[in-house]
């Protein structure tokens, strides 16, 4: 018996559904068949394979470290505060979501080679440090916040750490889930980047290394590229589930707050 108020999908629309997946998830099967005969070796000789593997997850933690350190309280303050050239930050936000990573590239290898940094992982990392989509997800969500709820956690003692990480982070899981999400999977799929900072083949990520191998076995790569696809998948379901508090609950947090 369906719950009231939710409509159950038509046939078509689970027809479709399927359709879909099945349309996105047949090369994957390919992919997996084909990479039958490439585990043993793969096991076998794993080195080159997890050298790459730790330099990207090493690029991926770097740069979603940075991104957390200037999104969130830069998301909170345009989202809280009123000031001069505000609009001005979400418009400059926005239209840098929309400029092609290529465009950057030549600016950044001039910046990064007066640092001095080429030809290293601080060369990915540091370009990555800053997410303009991220801060606009989380300042839609810090936005959304009740005011009476935020003035009366300031009222109650807490500061900015408290609010953020006891009243905003919590109410905002679902922004902070894609912000994450968004940041792994764009950071652990570099291409351009590493091909233009990086000249030592030993410093590639997994997303270039890939690429540069000659193989007498075609299962190898094949095992390989489906052991890459592991880590983005298991990030999206641990983090797939982490809707935000209804705001419902919010609004129980006030009152309650106030009964105290």
């Amino acid at each position: 018996m369906s719950r009231p108020g939710k409509a159950r999908p038509g046939g078509w629309a689970r027809l479709a559904a399927w359709g879909a997946a099945g349309v996105f998830l047949w090369p994957l099967a390919r992919l997996a068949l084909l990479s039958l005969g490439g585990w043993g070796e793969l096991l076998a000789q794993p080195g080159a394979f997890a050298r790459a593997w730790a330099g990207s997850a090493l690029v991926c933690l770097g740069c979603l470290a940075g991104q957390l350190l200037t999104g969130i309280p830069g998301a909170w303050g345009l989202a809280q505060y009123r000031f001069p050239g505000r609009r001005a930050l979400l418009v400059c936000c926005a239209l840098l979501v929309l400029v092609p990573a290529q465009a950057m590239l030549l600016p950044q290898y001039l910046l990064l080679q007066k640092l001095g940094l080429l030809n290293s992982l601080w060369a990915l990392i540091l370009p990555g440090a800053f997410s303009p989509l991220g801060t606009l997800l989380l300042w839609r969500g810090f936005s959304a916040l009740p005011r009476e709820l935020v003035e009366t956690a300031r009222d109650a003692g807490a500061g900015l750490f408290g609010l953020l990480g006891r009243v905003a982070l919590p109410l905002c899981r679902r922004e902070l889930a894609a912000f994450i999400l968004i940041s792994l999977a764009d950071s652990y799929n570099q291409l351009e980047q590493p091909m233009a900072f990086i000249r030592d083949p030993e410093l590639y990520p997994l997303s270039v290394w890939l690429s540069t191998g000659a193989y007498q076995n075609p299962a190898l790569p094949a095992a390989q590229c489906l052991l890459s696809l592991l880590p983005l998948a298991l990030a999206f379901w641990v983090l797939a589930g982490r809707g935000a508090v209804p705001g419902g609950q919010a609004h129980a947090i006030l009152k309650r707050k106030k009964g105290e």
